[in-house]
């Protein structure tokens, strides 16, 4: 359960927005945000805690818990691209149920080069592609959204409509049963490339010049070839983040 939370953590706070870089150098952020969300995993309940954010970040780099290390390569009017070293945590724990019981994942560090385009004013699309170096599945992740910004009785709002295209290593990885996984209620699976649909809401509120909060709401909706597996009993997942940040 603690992977899953972790892993969890992960993909909500980086729903969020993406990594992005202070105008003025020398920025830390501190924060708390409460998570709650489901897991598509068979036997494993939905999952609700509080979670701390640390991040510094200046003009040209970020350093946080959960994007790890970000560096800006270029930054032009319309166009932002970022190349970065960041954990990703293992999607599940052995221990978390029975239908996992003798599956052992691990974190793995990704290097990901990441682009953003603005396509008209309040519109970007959003490109990044990561592979893994630690060698515990080899895996390519690609994640193509776009993004619209609404202005909403004065509050800002960002939709995005997105998609991830694991390649068949991530995808085993994630959703597959190994050969010596296999036992008599959980045959040996091989999901193949999956695309994972996303979408999300975010939104923003500056409270003092130093103190801001947040909100977003994910929706995940897993392909057939990953819910055809004997680990999977949920097509998809909504998570929910709240949460308040103090920059000095």
């Amino acid at each position: 359960m603690k992977k899953i939370f972790l892993a969890l953590c992960a993909t909500a706070f980086g729903m969020v927005g993406n990594t992005t870089f202070a105008q003025d150098a020398k920025n830390f952020s501190v924060g708390a945000a409460y998570i709650s969300g489901g897991s598509v995993y068979s036997g494993v309940s939905s999952v609700s805690r509080f979670a701390p954010s640390l991040s510094y970040e200046s003009e040209t780099y970020k350093i946080s818990m959960q994007d790890g290390l970000a560096y800006k390569v270029l930054d032009n009017e319309g166009f932002k691209l970022t190349a970065a070293l960041s954990p990703t945590f293992a999607p599940y724990d052995s221990t978390d149920s029975v239908a996992l019981a003798g599956m052992t994942r691990k974190m793995t560090i990704d290097a990901k080069l990441s682009g953003a385009f603005d396509i008209v004013r309040g519109t970007t699309l959003k490109v990044s592609y990561s592979t893994e170096l630690t060698s515990e599945h080899d895996g390519n992740l690609l994640d193509l959204a776009v993004s619209q910004f609404f202005p909403i009785g004065g509050q800002p709002v960002i939709f995005s409509l997105g998609t991830k295209r694991h390649d068949s290593k991530l995808a085993h990885y994630k959703y597959g049963v190994k050969d010596v996984e296999a036992i008599a209620n959980r045959a040996a699976y091989a999901p193949g490339a999956t695309n994972v649909t996303y979408l999300s809401v975010n939104t923003f509120y500056d409270i003092s010049r130093s103190v801001s909060a947040f909100a977003n709401v994910t929706a995940t909706f897993l392909p057939n070839a990953a819910t055809r597996s004997p680990i999977v009993s949920k097509s998809e997942t909504v998570t929910a983040i709240a949460g308040l940040a103090y920059r000095f």
